[in-house]
């Protein structure tokens, strides 16, 4: 147990899958056993409370205290885990007021609609080419790409930097080319 415990700190994937595959689904049946019939099962899922568990298991005990526990040991920690966190989760539910019990239901059609503008995955790939961007323009290439998103026209920054406007949009398209081309 106790080279399990450290081969999954050092980050042993095959050592994680092993030991979610023994005991995942074991304490997952555990999680739905206990939200059964409590009106708490509308705001989490049994893999959310499984997977806080694996990751505080291994966080706050040390090797030797897992090595010393027996599986049956192990197994009643996980279970009495479970039933902390669950009851941690209702608890700040009832403190925040969100009781479930006191939500009024929402007629799906009543729902807004999500904002318009990109998915979160694109936004999010946006976003990380936007630093790749900043990071290998230089400082005023970045600047000058900042005021032409922000409407500046050419002639205007090259007044102001005393560069030619035509050799600022060369400049800047050469840069953007060969970061779209190290990105793809």
């Amino acid at each position: 147990m106790k080279l399990l415990v450290e081969d999954l700190r050092a980050g042993n994937e095959e050592a994680a899958r092993k030991f979610v595959r023994d005991y995942e689904p074991w304490l997952r049946r555990i999680v739905r056993k206990h939200l059964a019939g409590t009106p708490i099962t509308r705001l989490i899922e049994s893999v959310d409370v499984t997977q806080s568990v694996f990751r505080r298991v291994f966080r706050r005990r040390t090797p030797e205290e897992v090595d010393a526990m027996t599986s049956e040991e192990l197994a009643h920690l996980l279970t009495k885990m479970v039933r902390h966190r669950l009851a941690k989760i209702l608890k700040k539910e009832h403190a925040a007021k969100r009781d479930v019990g006191r939500v009024v239901s929402v007629r799906v059609d009543d729902l807004p609609l999500a904002a318009p503008g990109l998915p979160p995955d694109e936004e999010a790939c946006n976003r990380e080419i936007v630093a790749i961007a900043q990071a290998k323009l230089s400082d005023q290439q970045w600047y000058v790409l900042e005021q032409r998103d922000a409407g500046r026209s050419w002639p205007d920054l090259g007044l102001e930097l005393n560069v030619d406007p035509n050799t600022l949009r060369r400049r800047l398209s050469r840069a953007l080319k060969r970061i779209r081309k190290e990105v793809e």
